[in-house]
């Protein structure tokens, strides 16, 4: 009999096929809205040499504070959604690789931070004082930190204010340190002996003392008296 032995076609109604359609549209997006496990790179719950770096990253852009311990909890997981929201990314707290990759590319292009070889007031002027030639050789045209106590704030006849640091107990041995008028204020809180850091650029040699140029007082003593 053929009726027996034909395939039976069934049609769909294309009100069907439509609602068919759009359900696998459905579960394809969600599935994509959802990181996988092949895309995850850390989240909450985490602890490695990798959570350790991402914690790095993110300390270095300030998202978080503290140290990198490679435990990811709660406030990694915060400082993570800090980073996807300012970032245009989903904010989920978990890191994946498009995640890791934005925190690379945003940490690396923060310059990495300038550090100054630091000496007291009393190594700087005796190596002058012992050797000059060697003296430019390590220290002219160099910016650095020096510490030491105050022996006196003034102005120069062209209305610059210099500091004076000690190299010795007496003051007989000095290094001087001339300052941009916008830091009078600051050095207004200076007192005679106390212990401060001044960054600036060595000039040399010049009539019993060490000069510099171009000073900074250091961030903690700008506190001082205020």
């Amino acid at each position: 009999d053929e009726s027996s032995t034909s395939d039976t076609a069934v049609e769909m109604s294309p009100e069907s096929q439509t609602e068919n359609n759009e359900s696998a549209t459905d579960n394809d997006e969600s599935s994509a809205a959802e990181p996988t496990e092949a895309t995850v790179i850390a989240k909450r719950g985490d602890r490695n040499d990798t959570v350790k770096e991402i914690q790095a990253m993110l300390i270095r852009l300030n998202y978080l504070t503290g140290n990198a311990d490679g435990d990811y909890g709660k406030k990694t997981e915060s400082a993570v959604i800090d980073f996807q929201r300012d970032n245009g990314l989903e904010q989920t707290g978990i890191v994946t690789q498009e995640v890791y990759d934005a925190l690379r590319a945003a940490s690396e292009s923060i310059p990495e931070p300038v550090t100054y070889a630091r000496y007291t007031a009393k190594e700087v002027y005796s190596q002058y004082e012992s050797n000059e030639i060697a003296g430019d050789s390590e220290f002219k045209g160099k910016t650095i930190e020096v510490t030491g106590k105050v022996d006196e704030v003034g102005t120069s006849l062209f209305g610059s204010p210099y500091v004076y640091l000690k190299a010795d107990s007496y003051g007989f041995q000095l290094l001087y340190f001339n300052f941009s008028r916008n830091d009078l204020d600051q050095l207004a809180s200076l007192r005679e002996d106390q212990t401060v850091t001044i960054r600036a650029k060595c000039t040399g040699w010049s009539i019993m003392s060490v000069n510099f140029d171009d000073s900074e007082l250091r961030s903690e003593e700008r506190r001082v008296g205020k």
